[in-house]
């Protein structure tokens, strides 16, 4: 059972909080993004102001850019009185240097006392290989309760949701540090469809154009498989694109490296929902299917998994797995290059929707961060001072994938205690969850 959080104060960026408390004093809703656009502005363009919006000195929003947006004092009062510009705070900023670009990683303590890390990517355009950006993986919650066996993660069990505001301020440490994301993927700690309701809030300040403009077509959520969430996200958030951590094409392999993953016809029905997904939103899947070494990538399970792929609007992204101590508990191994390759080949014979070759990759930033611990595999809240030694140019795979959307639509506008063993420190993950632990 989730511990129930008694949290003191209430996050400005949370959209669910900030609208209900407006709505509950007679202010208009409209009033929310205005707010945000104020804030966001001094972020961007006068620094020097954020230290009149501290609790509770929202008093010092009352200049007069602020009176041009029209917003009324009793907003102010309620900001005064309920909520602050951050309820979290980042204990600490890492750096990884690998050639010419710089990751950095952040731990996040919320005000109970949780932790949670995100990392910031460095990437480089799939389409011009001069322009760079980063891209920002979150988390939504502080542990998770899927059980993926090769992800340390899951051995903590549910500690807890993150409400909308503390998922939304993690892109506001960004913007601190210096870094306005232009992708996000919610494929760090926990499993975000396991907290619909407050990644769904979390998005509206995320995706306006007055909060952290992140287009929703550059944003990515990754499930293990909450089958009745999967449609409702092609409903609610039908920009927003969807990534499955699949992992096995049958039943029985699946629910050996997924124990969560059991139920009568468990992999039938989740399938069932991506084609539901796929005929409401139009979108393209991506299928994330982390290859571990003699158990999941021979010959017969790729051929088995191209079947289950047959004919479908999803894209592959095989993932080798990353040793970590986390995957010893199972003797997991990294696979070869050559069963990579083979399983590539593998799937590359079978169609896609329109009758074309299955796209299929192979990830290869794997390793980039891993000097502060934030590669693939490697997300610990433990701190390592080297330089990377490891140069490599990393292109963003959300990236590809976008250029293969069909259809778009308008979206609506642990704790981790340190005293715990490495072991349950050391995180494993699921293809695409490229930088933290989400299965």
């Amino acid at each position: 059972m989730v511990r129930r959080r008694e949290l003191a104060v209430k996050s400005v960026w949370d959209y669910l909080q900030l609208s209900e408390a407006f709505q509950l004093h007679g202010v208009k809703l409209s009033k929310v993004p205005r707010v945000w656009q104020y804030i966001t502005s001094c972020l961007l363009d006068h620094p020097e102001r954020l230290a009149l919006l501290e609790r509770p000195c929202f008093d010092g929003m009352l200049d007069e850019e602020f009176r041009q947006l029209q917003i009324p004092k009793k907003a102010v009062e309620i900001l005064n009185r309920e909520f602050v510009l951050s309820t979290s705070l980042v204990l600490e900023e890492q750096r990884s240097v690998s050639g010419t670009q710089s990751h950095k990683k952040l731990l996040i303590r919320m005000q109970d006392g949780s932790e949670v890390e995100s990392v910031l990517i460095h990437m480089m355009s799939h389409q011009n290989p001069l322009e760079d950006y980063y891209t920002i993986c979150v988390s939504s919650q502080v542990g998770c309760r899927m059980k993926c066996s090769f992800c340390a993660t899951g051995m903590l069990g549910l500690q807890a949701d993150l409400t909308a505001g503390e998922i939304a301020e993690q892109i506001y440490h960004a913007w601190r540090a210096g870094v306005q994301p232009r992708n996000l993927v919610f494929m760090g700690m926990g499993e975000p469809l396991d907290n619909y309701e407050q990644v769904k809030g979390a998005l509206e300040t995320i995706c306006s154009f007055a909060g952290f403009k992140i287009a929703p077509g550059r944003i990515s959520l990754s499930t293990v498989g909450v089958i009745h969430r999967i449609p409702q996200v092609a409903v609610d958030l039908p920009k927003i694109r969807l990534a499955l951590s699949l992992h096995a094409p049958n039943q029985k392999l699946r629910e050996e490296i997924i124990p969560s993953a059991k139920g009568d016809r468990y992999l039938e029905r989740l399938m069932e929902s991506i084609d539901k997904y796929i005929e409401i939103s139009g979108n393209m899947v991506m299928i994330e299917y982390i290859v571990l070494g003699g158990v999941n990538d021979s010959k017969a399970i790729a051929e088995e998994l191209g079947r289950l792929l047959d004919g479908k609007q999803v894209f592959v992204n095989l993932i080798p797995y990353n040793p970590t101590v986390a995957g010893e508990r199972f003797d997991f191994e990294a696979p070869s290059s050559e069963s990579l390759t083979s399983m590539q080949n593998i799937l590359s014979q079978f169609q896609d929707h329109l009758g074309r070759r299955l796209r299929v990759t192979i990830r290869k930033s794997t390793v980039a961060g891993r000097d502060i611990d934030a590669a693939c595999g490697q997300l610990a809240l433990v701190s390592k001072q080297k330089n990377s030694k490891e140069p490599r140019s990393l292109i963003d795979i959300e990236d590809i994938v976008q250029s293969e959307s069909v259809k778009k639509s308008s979206i609506p506008i642990v704790r981790n205690q340190r005293r715990l063993s490495k072991l349950l420190l050391i995180h494993t993950f699921a293809p695409g969850c490229c930088l933290l632990s989400v299965c």
